[in-house]
């Protein structure tokens, strides 16, 4: 590090504040910047779309967990495991 410093060989960080939409369009700021990307980059989480796999785990977290309360050392290691 000293000898990139001495020699003036240190690359400054570049930020990412703007970026082109494919519709050739350019964004006005890092938030816009950020909304874009995130469109982008992150599907929509839309139930009609989900495969099988992606149906069984929307109904199973559709249920919120219960811990059991008929087993004393049951109920201590879901409270353990839930406070963590």
């Amino acid at each position: 590090m000293v000898y990139k410093l001495a020699t003036g060989k240190m690359r400054s960080c570049s930020t990412l504040s703007t970026i082109r939409r494919p519709d050739g369009t350019v964004t006005s700021g890092m938030a816009e910047t950020l909304n874009v990307m995130m469109e982008h980059f992150t599907p929509a989480d839309e139930e009609v779309t989900d495969n099988d796999y992606h149906k069984l785990i929307r109904a199973q977290n559709k249920h919120q967990l219960q811990p059991n309360t008929t087993n004393p050392l049951r109920l201590q290691k879901f409270w353990t495991l839930y406070t963590r």
